[in-house]
């Protein structure tokens, strides 16, 4: 099956007009998933701002098949030590 992968960061929807040939979406989730971490952490190796929202899965036809939050790749404790120490 096509899966789309698209990207919203901030205010901007870049839309995946490529996709994967995958067997499932269980798949396109764990595909998801990988990219979100990936994308995480070029932004922290680059030290900008992530900006990024999520990226949303839709198959061929459009049907919306899931979503991956960037708050859904880093741990939530690592997330309250980076708020706590910025309040500071």
């Amino acid at each position: 099956m096509n899966f789309f992968f698209h990207v919203e960061r901030g205010a901007d929807y870049i839309r995946d007009e490529i996709g994967a040939v995958l067997p499932d979406a269980a798949s396109a989730h764990a595909a998801a998933l990988s990219r979100t971490r990936e994308l995480v952490a070029e932004a922290i190796k680059s030290e900008k701002d992530l900006n990024l929202k999520s990226i949303m899965i839709t198959d061929a036809q459009g049907t919306h098949i899931g979503r991956v939050y960037a708050t859904d790749v880093v741990p939530c404790d690592l997330v309250h030590q980076i708020c706590w120490s910025a309040l500071s």
